[in-house]
């Protein structure tokens, strides 16, 4: 007999979006971006689920950088795997 069933959220047990922050900032110095997401402006960007989603969202309200990337798609998806990396090894 199943007693309790128990859905989670990141961030919802145990709170690592400080981690999720800190990994996104190391990975777009390591892929030659200057952005700098303060906690401020993370809290706002969680308003946009999903890691991919939230790079791309702030690239579109970045026209200059978004200019400066040849291929957005590449390079979201690579930016969010150093990203996860990164988290990974921190946590």
């Amino acid at each position: 007999m199943i007693k309790a069933i128990l859905f989670d959220v990141d961030g919802t047990l145990s709170e690592t979006e400080e981690i999720h922050r800190k990994s996104f900032n190391q990975a777009f110095g390591i892929h030659g971006l200057t952005w700098h997401w303060s906690r401020a402006d993370y809290r706002k960007l969680l308003d946009v689920s999903g890691g991919k989603e939230r790079i791309r969202f702030y690239l579109s309200a970045h026209p200059d950088d978004f200019l400066l990337i040849k291929h957005v798609d590449q390079f979201v998806r690579s930016a969010h795997k150093t990203k996860t990396d990164i988290y990974t090894r921190l946590v």
